[in-house]
């Protein structure tokens, strides 16, 4: 019966459908891209095992910094600290006019180890060979279809691909890692760091070492290596837009699915008279009426590909994991319940063509 309801008005079962999809599917984009945002800036501290990430405070965002690489070797003189890497970001534009992101590392640094080679070499046995080396991530030589021996022009430099790799991470797979004297190149700033990984003795020494930056560079910031994605700036941004949008698909979502029940009830005011008339109670009047709208919400909010695997993966199969692609069924299902209790509280109310029925208030008619 429930299903017969919905289909008695095709077109208008089908819009509201299209409006709680939309608005799922905006809340899963949304998510997936916070998830991604921050499962990158979360491997790039957590494969080299480094126990702080230092950045300029005041930054919009860490990825924006730019840090004197001379600071490196004061951070190294320090007690505490074990070893010291720079790393800097690079939003470059290939000869096609693309965008690439570039991350700069010392070669014979352990901040580039978490690069697992799937093809070719590492950068520091190329680094020796003629030519400027470079390492793509699986995603990135598939999007640019180049594979190791390939030339990649970034702006007007040619770079040789000597390596294939994969992270694990969306952010760092469809980037490139060159050295980090090559990066400070493509960026035009010479001897300028965008963050340092630091590996400390001892993790005990965490709060000495906080200190002791805080008070010798007053414009730095020393960040935990697993506070530092949560705190990103753009990751927190993201989660906002997320939450915004998620809160307004809930509304609209609503409104839309109130507006489709209301219609709903008004329209068989004379079948709910009748299933009255036979025996039903108000209370099963209403749970016919939310049946049909949390109907609404499961088939609109679980998007899915083709494949079964949550809308937005793009086939990928550990896009599953984000938190983001989980949404379609609460996002779906929190206004069919609302629209359904607001859209199906009239047939709780007596009813006007059985005001005066002696059956009315729920008592079953003989028939």
């Amino acid at each position: 019966m429930v299903l017969r309801n919905l289909f008695r008005r095709r077109g208008r079962t089908v819009l509201t459908l299209f409006g709680i999809a939309i608005g799922v599917a905006a809340i899963v984009a949304l998510g997936a891209v916070a998830g991604a945002l921050r499962e990158g800036f979360a491997s790039m501290t957590r494969g080299p095992e480094a126990d702080f990430v230092v950045t300029q405070a005041g930054a919009l965002t860490a990825i924006l910094g730019s840090i004197d690489q001379a600071v490196a070797d004061d951070l190294r003189a320090m007690p505490e600290v074990a070893a010291v890497d720079g790393m800097v970001f690079a939003n470059s534009i290939l000869d096609d006019g693309s965008y690439l992101f570039c991350f700069g590392y010392d070669p014979s640094g352990f901040s580039i180890r978490r690069f697992r080679i799937v093809a070719g070499e590492r950068l520091d046995q190329a680094s020796a060979r003629r030519g400027r080396p470079i390492l793509l991530g699986r995603q990135a030589a598939e999007r640019l279809h180049r594979k190791v021996g390939d030339v990649l022009y970034i702006g007007q430099v040619p770079f040789r691909v000597v390596g294939l790799y994969e992270t694990g991470s969306s952010l760092e797979d469809s980037a490139a890692v060159v050295s980090l004297e090559d990066a400070q190149t493509l960026t035009l700033q010479p001897r300028r760091v965008t963050v340092l990984h630091v590996k400390l003795r001892d993790p005990a020494l965490a709060d000495a070492f906080r200190a002791r930056v805080a008070r010798r560079f007053p414009d730095l910031t020393a960040i935990a290596s697993e506070d530092f994605a949560d705190q990103e700036y753009m990751v927190r941004v993201v989660d906002a837009m997320a939450m915004a949008v998620a809160g307004l698909a809930v509304v609209i979502g609503g409104v839309g699915m109130t507006n489709t029940l209301f219609m709903s009830v008004f329209e068989r005011t004379t079948e709910i008279g009748v299933l009255r008339a036979l025996g039903w109670r108000r209370r099963r009047v209403l749970g016919m009426i939310l049946r049909e709208s949390l109907l609404l919400g499961v088939l609109g909010g679980p998007l899915r590909d083709g494949d079964g695997r949550p809308a937005g993966s793009g086939g990928d199969p550990d896009a599953g994991d984000c938190p983001g692609l989980h949404a379609g069924f609460p996002a779906g299902a929190l206004p069919a319940g609302g629209g359904g209790l607001a859209g199906g509280g009239r047939p709780g109310r007596p009813l006007p063509g059985l005001a005066g029925h002696p059956d009315a208030s729920g008592g079953s008619a003989e028939v």
